[in-house]
């Protein structure tokens, strides 16, 4: 995949180069490298390369851009490798704007994830969809911006604890609106859905689900000068993530001598609720460019409902009991992550018309999760007496993650 993204990025450069060498045309080229995750099993990472260009004729401007993304992580609950590919061409016509793109990923191999003493495993994931954009004033200070996507994902062979087959979102789709208003006050609102099929290794289904994503915000920026540019944006917004899935195995499905159950069911649901805040603080001088984010994630009324049953094969080893279990989990009211961010930025000038930003950026993720929450969903280390261990592991985790390094060139 990486292969793909430099040729195409080559080739539509010498194609703008000979047919494009009456136009004006600008471009820019990006890459980055970070850390995502760290701890003492190993190391999460991602990387990226970005190449566009843009063409600006007496009443067409057109924009090409292509962006390779790669992730490689092998820590102990989570360990395999991700490719992702986006392409995307547009036009622009006085202030209306036209993007259409694709996207495509690959997880090569086996991704392996492990929850407590489960393992799970998928092997060679891969998806594709499109995406649209369209940009539209209606006035000098309206306009908005129209959202689309659409894709599906598919995997070879998976393992998911007791149920050897696959997993796949055979649909996923989405929009996103935003509407610009005057004083600079931004309303945008968004919707995605997410199908699931989950099938034995005979390709029949026995399982499917689905999970809407819905949210609103508002925000509002504001701007000061001066012996420097100072942005500030807040943002209040209201997000909702829920689904719910059943899933139904007999015998004359399994195919593993060995599997313990002649029957399950099971029946899950979830809704999330949550209020976001988020504000960012943007400064410009003449030498450095300093940015901050805060975002704030507040459970108000989440809740979690399964319900299993079982039967197991009657032999030497089983006695083909019955087995029924129900739950119903909820976050504390007022559980919530906070998010910083900070990312410096040194722009230097190496020719007229060519221009290097170096930057860095250190993110922290902070969770404030009530005790009544953490006994429901994990257990605590503890030492002998009683209390939490904590040692330079974790502070290794917390100073080592979330760092970010990176390059823009602009010719």
């Amino acid at each position: 995949m990486k292969k793909y993204f430099v040729i195409l990025s080559f080739l539509f450069f010498i194609f703008s180069e000979n047919c494009f060498s009456l136009q004006k045309w600008n471009g820019n080229a990006k890459t980055q490298i970070g850390t995502l995750y760290t701890d003492e099993s190993g190391i999460s990472l991602d990387y990226s390369a970005n190449f566009g260009i843009q063409i600006n004729s007496s009443k067409l401007n057109y924009f090409f851009n292509t962006n390779y993304t790669g992730v490689f992580s092998n820590i102990d609950t989570l360990n395999g490798n991700l490719n992702h590919c986006q392409i995307s061409i547009g036009a622009s016509y006085n202030k209306l704007e036209c993007i259409g793109g694709i996207f495509f990923g690959k997880v090569p191999n086996e991704l392996i994830i492990q929850l407590s003493d489960s393992i799970f495993s998928l092997i060679e994931i891969s998806y594709y969809g499109g995406y649209s954009i369209f940009f539209i004033p209606f006035a000098d200070n309206f306009s908005t911006e129209i959202n689309f996507f659409a894709g599906n994902q598919k995997s070879k062979e998976s393992d998911l604890f007791l149920l050897f087959g696959n997993i796949t979102s055979p649909f996923f789709a989405g929009g996103l609106a935003k509407f610009y208003f005057p004083f600079d006050f931004i309303l945008d609102a968004f919707y995605s859905r997410l199908n699931l099929a989950v099938s034995n290794k005979s390709n029949i289904e026995i399982g499917n689900g689905f999970a809407n994503f819905i949210g609103t915000s508002l925000s509002k920026n504001l701007s000061f000068k001066k012996n420097s540019s100072h942005d500030i944006n807040i943002n209040l917004g209201f997000l909702y993530a829920g689904g719910s899935g059943t899933l139904t195995e007999s015998l004359e499905f399994q195919q593993f001598i060995f599997h313990p159950l002649s029957y399950l069911h099971i029946d899950g649901n979830a809704d999330l609720f949550f209020i976001t805040l988020k504000a960012s603080y943007k400064m410009n001088s003449n030498k450095i460019q300093f940015l901050s984010d805060f975002f704030l994630l507040l459970n108000i009324n989440s809740q979690l409902n399964c319900f299993y049953k079982a039967t197991l094969k009657k032999n030497l080893i089983y006695d083909g009991s019955i087995q029924r279990y129900s739950d119903s989990r909820n976050f504390s009211n007022g559980d919530s992550f906070i998010g910083l961010n900070a990312k410096i930025n040194y722009p230097t000038k190496v020719f007229n018309s060519l221009g290097i930003d170096f930057y860095a950026q250190k993110t922290f993720v902070i969770p404030l999760i009530s005790q009544k929450t953490q006994n429901l969903f994990s257990q605590e280390q503890t030492d002998d007496t009683g209390d939490v261990t904590f040692n330079t592991a974790i502070l290794k985790t917390i100073f080592l993650s979330g760092i970010s390094l990176g390059a823009e060139i602009a010719f």
